[in-house]
């Protein structure tokens, strides 16, 4: 009889809704748990992460210090080639000049010789190219509408130029 009742009674009839009721918070407060540590993982990982920020941009800023002063060398070095071209250009007239003069003050020299010379005066070598004594376009920058108007204004050779 006592089997009768135990088999009929109502607490077999609840069991599954016990057991949910008593796995229930365990979930819960297993679920809570594993968020909390979760959301702390990810707080860490954005420090990290902020901290690797920081290095890089750290990083960048002295990379572009180093960039616009390796561009301001570079220009000061481009001014520096100009005006040793320039200072060149100057040079080759003057000793075309003085082979021109030489030439003149030769005294004893045949006339075949004396217009070689005047030849050799009239035109330069630069840069693999043959150019006119005094010829303005040989500077960089300056073409023929520009020589022209340095011309007009009276600047003729190079040495009126610098």
């Amino acid at each position: 009889m006592l089997s009768h009742i135990l088999l009929n009674c109502s607490i077999w009839d609840n069991l599954p809704t016990a057991l949910a009721l008593c796995l229930l918070p365990f979930l819960l407060g297993w679920l809570a748990a594993r968020t909390y540590f979760k959301v702390g993982w990810l707080r860490d990982q954005i420090a990290e992460l902020t901290g690797r920020v920081s290095t890089l941009t750290e990083e960048l800023t002295d990379t572009r210090m180093k960039l616009a002063a390796a561009e301001a060398d570079s220009e000061a070095k481009a001014e520096q080639i100009r005006k040793l071209k320039s200072d060149l250009i100057m040079c080759e007239g003057e000793r075309m000049a003085l082979r021109e003069q030489a030439a003149n003050t030769g005294g004893g020299a045949s006339k075949k010789s004396a217009v070689a010379a005047a030849a050799i005066a009239t035109t330069i070598m630069f840069a693999d190219k043959k150019w006119k004594t005094d010829d303005l376009k040989i500077v960089e920058g300056i073409g023929p509408k520009i020589e022209e108007l340095f011309h007009k204004a009276g600047i003729k050779t190079w040495k009126a130029l610098f």
